[in-house]
């Protein structure tokens, strides 16, 4: 059900909410009864510690909000958010992962689909999103038109950011034999295809996902898999760096003319907001604006003419300082620290399962995060859970499942 955001969304007195949070919010109820019971353990366990001083972090920044009530709607969703990450580390499990991710790339598969229908679509002639329910809108590339999906998703940068997360899992079930091997590289192949059609700066990440897989799943040293992660690196820099400049527009003076060339670039929209972010910053460094408040004002006019008001400052950290300060950024910090440690294990522990989670987490939650705020995506969240669940020592605490 996570890609399956557009489709069955839902917008009442505030943000816009997915009808199939509430498969989730069932999944609570269920959880917390088998707690009741004693049927499910809840294990010592570290990571819960470091969520629950970021929900501290939110709630703080929550009550000396720009704008309390509204910032005390987002801070629910926040907790249903670090609730879902609780929920997923409790019940995913080592015996049902193999469930969890054929279930996850049937998803992706569905969300493949409907991006090749809209690609087929705007091929047809149709090429306005309100004709084309997949299509987020045209894309331009030197004299051509392209088509900008977004699938099932409101935009292309959070498609592409699920896709790399899918990928990972897709790359684990092969290893672990869970998917027929003609299934599962049709499915990669679908991945790759259609994350093209996102052209989000999120395809370095989706690189940086495989490349680090392909480098590490093997303990052998292995001149090829070196050449594939340095060549994953490189593509993923020079995607970073795409994202950093745009053609001369009327949005900025800041223009810088290319050496040798008559060719004249200006920063893009992105360190344009980022700009606007920090100066938004000042009087509000201790606890930020608030918990779902804007943490940028630009307006920008895109190549097309079309007109933009952006309030995202399309960076997770920017975007967690904005919002909750310096207070939430520390803690958000320690917990980004305390899921690298669990996952990095994987490097000692040769855990092929936890060496994806842990690709997957660099590709999709670090890289990523660095052009567009993904804190508040369901999916990263079910990622950081399966890393608690999966990187979670015996001595730690026992193993999420049943109770003897």
């Amino acid at each position: 059900s996570i890609p399956l955001v557009k489709p069955f969304s839902i917008q009442r007195f505030g943000p816009v909410i997915s009808s199939t949070d509430f498969i989730f919010i069932a999944l609570f109820a269920l959880t917390a009864c088998c707690i009741c019971t004693r049927q499910l353990r809840v294990p010592a366990d570290p990571l819960y510690l470091f969520l629950l001083l970021y929900a501290a972090a939110m709630t703080v920044a929550t009550l000396v909000s720009d704008d309390p009530t509204a910032s005390k709607v987002q801070l629910f969703g926040e907790f249903y958010l670090l609730g879902l990450c609780v929920c997923t580390s409790l019940v995913v499990n080592g015996q049902n992962l193999r469930r969890v991710s054929i279930a996850w790339s049937i998803g992706t598969a569905i969300v493949c689909v409907s991006v090749l229908v809209g690609i087929v679509l705007f091929v047809a002639g149709y090429t306005r999103p309100v004709d084309n329910y997949f299509l987020f809108k045209p894309g331009s590339l030197p004299f051509l038109v392209v088509p900008r999906m977004d699938g099932l998703f409101f935009n292309p940068n959070m498609l592409c950011d699920y896709l790399n997360v899918s990928i990972a899992l897709v790359l684990l079930a092969l290893a672990k034999s869970w998917l027929p091997k003609l299934i599962g590289w049709g499915l990669i192949t679908l991945i790759c295809l259609v994350s093209v059609f996102t052209f989000s700066p999120g395809l370095g990440g989706l690189l940086l996902t495989v490349g680090l897989w392909f480098s590490g799943s093997s303990p052998r040293r292995d001149p090829v898999r070196t050449l594939i992660l340095s060549i994953a690196i490189i593509g993923a820099v020079l995607v970073f760096a795409s994202a950093l400049a745009s053609p001369d527009t009327n949005n900025t003076d800041q223009d810088l003319q290319i050496p040798y060339t008559t060719v004249v670039i200006e920063p893009s929209v992105r360190v344009l907001i980022w700009e606007n972010s920090f100066q938004r910053l000042s009087g509000q460094l201790l606890f930020g604006h608030g918990v779902g408040a804007n943490v940028a004002e630009l307006r920008y006019t895109v190549l097309n003419g079309e007109e933009q008001f952006l309030t995202d400052a399309h960076n997770m950290w920017l975007n967690v300082l904005g919002q909750e300060g310096l207070l939430g950024l520390a803690a958000f910090a320690l917990l980004i620290a305390a899921i690298w440690k669990r996952a990095k294990q994987s490097v000692s522990d040769n855990d092929r399962t936890l060496w994806a989670l842990f690709c997957a987490f660099v590709g999709a939650f670090l890289y990523q995060g660095l052009t567009g705020s993904f804190e508040d995506a369901r999916h990263l969240w079910l990622l950081v859970g399966f890393i608690g669940s999966a990187g979670r020592r015996p001595e730690n605490g026992d193993a999420p499942g049943r109770s003897s």
